[in-house]
């Protein structure tokens, strides 16, 4: 049986985020110990998903659940690299479909609004002063692995007075989410 396995790659802390928030298996693939994530056509993710693909020829069928693979490689002692890719594997018997790039984009900002909902939750729950704000904010990317992909406590810092100074949590649904 032939199939189609449709790319979508993520932010590169969207899957150290991923990692610590999804349920997955661990598994062998090509000699490489992985985890892999079952995602439901029901789930808001697949249904966002599945509402977008492209459809050529054939109309999709028999969509049961989504495979999301992530891949970290050790560099060096002190780097690492992340990568996350949904696939969707498909029967070309039935359907060829692919999901346009504007939409990738838009399931990377649906994760990263997660994300940041739950990034500013940790930092209100945790804080009581300034210092604490601090403190919130390291354990937040330790918990996450965030400095192996890039992040500092500023950027942060930052996004937290952003998003508490815009209105919270849910002030973020109103208006496109912000790239810096």
């Amino acid at each position: 049986m032939n199939s189609n396995i449709i790319p979508l790659t993520l932010r590169p802390h969207l899957v150290f985020f991923l990692i610590k928030e999804l349920k997955g298996t661990e598994k062998t693939f090509a000699g490489f110990k992985c985890k892999t994530f079952d995602l439901s056509k029901d789930s808001l993710i697949g249904r966002f998903i599945i509402e977008r693909l492209d459809k050529i020829d054939y109309p999709v069928r028999n969509v049961e659940k989504f495979n999301f693979f992530l891949e970290i490689k050790n560099t060096t002692r002190r780097r690492w690299i992340a990568q996350g890719k949904f696939f969707k594997v498909e029967n070309l018997c039935k359907s060829f479909v692919f999901l346009p790039d504007q939409f990738k984009e838009e399931v990377n900002d649906l994760i990263e609004q997660q994300f940041r909902t739950v990034f500013y939750s940790y930092v209100i729950a945790y804080k009581d002063d300034e210092e604490n704000i601090s403190k919130a904010i390291l354990k937040f990317i330790d918990k996450y692995d965030l400095f192996e992909c890039g992040f500092s406590q500023m950027q942060l810092r930052k996004l937290y007075y952003r998003m508490k100074d815009g209105g919270g949590v849910c002030a973020q649904l109103q208006g496109r989410l912000s790239r810096n």
